[in-house]
């Protein structure tokens, strides 16, 4: 599971997370991470984004999302994940 190892405010509504993900294979320019959050109901909702970062970073790969003020998940991701939180 990625963990958050940090986050940066781009702009007030666009925040870049860091993630370190063990075992990620590399990725090539242009392809996306699918990110899913599950409530405690079981009610689950899955976002892709795509990866920022370069592909020579190896198990460190960058999002940056912007906050949709009425989203499903992008709030969470600005206003609950810090760094320490593991994604699914």
């Amino acid at each position: 599971m990625p963990t958050v190892t940090a986050t940066r405010d781009e702009t007030p509504s666009v925040r870049t997370f860091t993630l370190q993900v063990p075992g990620w294979p590399g990725h090539r320019p242009g392809q996306h991470l699918d990110l899913r959050l599950t409530a405690e109901d079981g009610y689950s909702v899955e976002r892709s984004y795509s990866i920022a970062s370069e592909p020579e970073r190896g198990e460190v790969i960058e999002i940056t999302v912007e906050r949709i003020p009425d989203g499903e998940v992008s709030p969470f991701l600005h206003d609950i994940v810090v760094a320490g939180d593991r994604l699914e």
